[in-house]
């Protein structure tokens, strides 16, 4: 689906769907997140449809990007999830760091992914504020390049 159709099809879905599809709603425009959703409430203040849905033209990218967001991925912090294990223990695998497999981890802090980081996000000092500013961005090039690192 190129760009000029995605817009109205986004517009029109997000006219239609309530937050409770992705939030619990409590007072307002107060939300609570979801369990798998807690890191996304860090840095997504507002209802509304995310900036690189209808800034970027190819679909991979922007269905990389979401993944990492909304949580539907493979890290250890998602599929333990689905198996039962306890959060603190669901440890990433690539690594000898012993900490939970997050997207923070994944994105910022993983030594496994240490030479994809150089090359496509540049965070060389990993901070939480970093990751919810990397995730949060309004620049193309940089989800182009975060997309890139999730390929």
């Amino acid at each position: 689906m190129d760009k000029s159709k995605r817009t109205p099809y986004f517009n029109r879905y997000f006219q239609t769907t309530t937050p409770r599809s992705i939030y619990s709603v409590v007072e307002g425009s107060q939300y609570r997140p979801c369990q798998n959703l807690s890191t996304t409430c860090q840095y997504k203040h507002v209802f509304e449809m995310e900036f690189y849905v209808t800034a970027l033209d190819a679909e991979k990218t922007i269905k990389h990007i979401a993944s990492i967001r909304l949580g539907s991925h493979n890290l250890e912090i998602e599929t333990g999830r689905f198996n039962n294990v306890i959060r603190a223990q669901r440890i990433c695998k690539l690594c000898n760091m012993n900490c939970v497999e997050s997207e923070y981890h994944f994105l910022c802090i993983c030594p496994a992914y240490s030479s994809l980081r150089r090359q496509y996000i540049h965070v060389s000092w990993p901070t939480l504020d970093k990751y919810y500013r990397l995730l949060s961005t309004k620049s193309n090039d940089c989800y182009i390049n975060l997309a890139n690192m999730l390929i």
